[in-house]
């Protein structure tokens, strides 16, 4: 599998799955939408991969065609979503842009004689829980988002079993990393210690799994790699390690040295449907694979920390 076609690449975890691929010695095409913006990609492969990027519209049967065709790719990795972010919320896009795009790229897919389908889906299928989750966990999803997701990998598991086509499911928990958007949390307490600027936040008691994106994709290589070929399963990708929110912000407060009175926990209401637990019980990809996470919490910390200074103008 030596030709990657990685949909949503221009995404958090979407273009450090092309740098991981790109490194190890793959010949990757990231696809995107025409008005992507492709600041990570620039930034994360110095721009080398720009040269093979595709452009396509996921809500486009003939230009999901056209991609694949054209591309003629061993593997793709769909990290396509719509509803990541917050101000993504119309339900008729979710589900179009997450399931019915799915089946045109799994359709095409076999089509084209492409080997298998990596689909990274998310730890919000699986919603609330209390302790670590399997896979065999019940899906209660409390987003749109995450129902549209798993909704998605439920029909594209089937739709690949029927059109006998290798489908691979993998469910990140909570990544942490550089080129995060800045309106996600973790940037927007590193900037509020980095300005003096206050943010306000929930008392922060929702426990959560954080693992290194750059973990996440270095499990996916490890499935592309499989001897065996990529499996028809799901795994779990996530530490099993459980951490506070609020005690994940004492940390950054700690790499940082300063900034901890510009947190104002507290003085938000949780959310409608808090998802307040959320832990991986990673251990079936761990027996699978053999793979373990290498990248410490503190690590992943520290580097979303260094590219906030850059994106701040501070480094």
């Amino acid at each position: 599998m030596k030709r990657v076609l990685v949909l949503g690449a221009s995404g958090f975890v979407g273009s450090h799955i092309c740098n991981t691929f790109s490194e190890a010695g793959y010949s990757v095409i990231p696809a995107t939408r025409q008005s992507s913006d492709l600041w990570r990609i620039k930034h994360i492969s110095a721009g080398r991969l720009l040269n093979n990027r595709i452009v396509i519209d996921l809500n486009s049967s003939e230009s999901v065609k056209r991609c694949i065709e054209f591309s003629n790719p061993d593997l793709i990795v769909n990290c396509a979503a719509y509803g990541v972010d917050s101000q993504e919320s119309d339900i008729r896009e979710s589900v179009k842009t997450n399931v019915f795009s799915l089946l045109d790229v799994l359709e095409n897919a076999k089509g084209f004689g492409v080997k298998g389908v990596l689909y990274l889906g998310t730890s919000y299928e699986y919603g609330d829980h209390d302790g670590p989750i399997r896979e065999d966990a019940s899906l209660v999803p409390v987003s749109m988002y995450g129902a549209s997701k798993a909704a998605a990998a439920l029909i594209g598991k089937n739709h690949a079993l029927a059109l006998d086509l290798p489908f691979c499911i993998i469910r990140p928990f909570t990544m942490v990393g550089a080129y995060e958007s800045p309106a996600k949390l973790i940037p927007q307490i590193i900037r509020a210690c980095l300005t003096k600027q206050p943010v306000k936040l929930t008392r922060g008691l929702q426990k959560r799994d954080y693992v290194a994106v750059k973990d996440v994709t270095q499990a996916c290589l490890s499935l592309v790699r499989n001897p065996q070929g990529l499996p028809n399963d799901c795994f779990n990708i996530g530490t099993g390690t459980a951490t506070c929110l609020k005690d994940l912000g004492q940390r950054i407060v700690d790499l940082l040295g300063a900034g901890g009175d510009m947190l104002c926990w507290g003085e938000l209401p949780y959310r409608t449907n808090e998802i307040m637990s959320n832990v991986s019980d990673s251990s079936k990809f761990y027996e699978f694979s053999g793979w373990r996470p290498s990248v410490t919490l503190l690590t992943a910390l520290q580097e979303a920390i260094d590219f906030e200074k850059l994106r701040l103008g501070l480094r």
